[in-house]
């Protein structure tokens, strides 16, 4: 420590955020909500702004002093809604497919500016709703013998995989994925 600096040991000169939330895997189809809380030591400069950034990308800013919120929807994902205070931002988003790092950044007034991050990380995925349901299979199958039978998952991101058993011990099948469209 400086002899001349006259800083209390305990000043941080910077917000800390305190707990970043956010849910490891989203539905693509649903809203996902990314929560940053920080907190302040009594001595340091007021809360100058909170940005969200998806990979590199700023998604969303709030400033305080400005009364004010933006949001940079050009990075392939939707900011639905948002909820900011001094102590904490929240915000509710629906990104694309694929996993991304999510930044938290506070950062306190002027003359240091100084910054705080934290970053997670959120892949979308969504598992199926219903059981695979197997159609065509025979009640009576003879050892040998061949069966054409037809499983059919549910959606889910990343598509799933389609294992086949017989008697507990895996088989080895080729499967021919289609594809069927009816239109209405």
């Amino acid at each position: 420590m400086n002899v001349t600096d006259k800083t209390p040991p305990s000043q941080s000169f910077s917000h800390t955020i305190t707990s970043l939330d956010a849910p490891l895997f989203a539905d693509p189809g649903r809203a996902a909500e990314l929560r940053c809380q920080y907190t302040k030591l009594p001595h340091d400069p007021p809360l100058h702004s909170v940005k969200w950034y998806r990979d590199n990308h700023e998604i969303f800013r709030y400033t305080p002093q400005e009364f004010e919120t933006r949001v940079f929807n050009d990075t392939g994902i939707l900011i639905v809604n948002s909820s900011c205070s001094l102590q904490s931002c929240s915000i509710l988003v629906r990104p694309e497919r694929g996993a991304s790092r999510y930044t938290c950044e506070v950062s306190s007034e002027g003359p240091r500016f100084a910054v705080h991050r934290q970053s997670t990380n959120m892949t979308l995925a969504v598992l199926p709703e219903y059981d695979p349901l197997i159609t065509g299979l025979p009640t009576l199958v003879y050892p040998d013998e061949e069966a054409v039978v037809n499983c059919t998952s549910d959606h889910s991101l990343p598509p799933a995989e389609i294992h086949w058993f017989v008697d507990e011990k895996p088989q080895e099948v080729s499967v021919k994925p289609s594809v069927h469209c009816r239109l209405n």
